[in-house]
């Protein structure tokens, strides 16, 4: 392989890379090593952001959430307040969801 061939190959694999960081760290709202060591403690990789609250409507009348997730397995949560990174994974699929406003508890209201 001559030199032009592999600093092409070199250059197409940067590229493949930065596209693939743009569909799936940036949407997260994660930095390359946060996701890498996200996709390490779960033993999975991620294939897409299913539900964001900065885009998607998830007001008491408005909310889209339960179509975004109904019937998908493997959903991970991860929630950004501004000071840390935390959340959890649900391997099991969802099968139903109901949201009662009414029967949470005072703190909520």
């Amino acid at each position: 392989m001559n030199e032009k061939t592999r600093q092409i190959n070199i250059n197409s694999r940067l590229e493949s890379r930065r596209s693939y960081e743009k569909k799936f760290y940036e949407p997260c709202g994660l930095t390359v090593e946060e996701f890498f060591a996200l996709a390490g403690i779960c033993q999975t990789c991620f294939n897409g952001v299913c539900f964001d609250s900065q885009v998607d409507g998830w007001g008491l009348n408005d909310s889209v959430f339960e179509s975004k997730v109904l019937g998908r397995s493997k959903l991970y949560f991860l929630i950004d307040n501004g000071y840390q990174k935390f959340g959890g994974v649900l391997y099991d699929s969802v099968i139903h969801y109901q949201w009662n406003y009414n029967t949470l508890p005072s703190y909520f209201h």
